[in-house]
């Protein structure tokens, strides 16, 4: 499975997978991060991802979105993330909630947005 920064994943037991249903926790995989713990040895940092626990992060999110906007996963397990407005959330929502946005688009393709 290709991961990639701004991929919103899964965590499964530890391990990260860009399916997301049913996940202990979601995530963001992050290009930038500025601590990093449990560092895996060079010959073993191709097996690991970095992600985001805390901060801002740029994901990929699918449609348009308005700044402070919630972003859940898309559901498509390709990991993008959808915006979801505050008057539209559900409770089934808020277990999903990887972050709010901090930043408009009225792009309806997938584009990097700031959480």
């Amino acid at each position: 499975e290709k991961i990639e920064a701004g991929d919103i994943v899964g965590v499964f037991a530890g391990k990260v997978t860009k399916v997301t249903n049913g996940a202990h926790q979601l995530m963001v995989v992050s290009n930038n991060p500025i601590v990093l713990g449990n560092m895996p040895s060079q010959a073993e940092r191709n097996l690991y991802e970095t992600v985001a626990f805390v901060g801002q992060v740029r994901v990929k999110v699918r449609g348009k979105v308005q700044a402070g906007d919630y972003i859940l996963p898309s559901g498509l397990n390709d990991g993008t993330g959808v915006a979801v407005g505050q008057t539209a959330m559900a409770p089934v929502h808020y277990m999903q909630i990887i972050g709010r946005t901090w930043e408009s688009s009225d792009e309806e393709s997938v584009k990097p947005i700031n959480i």
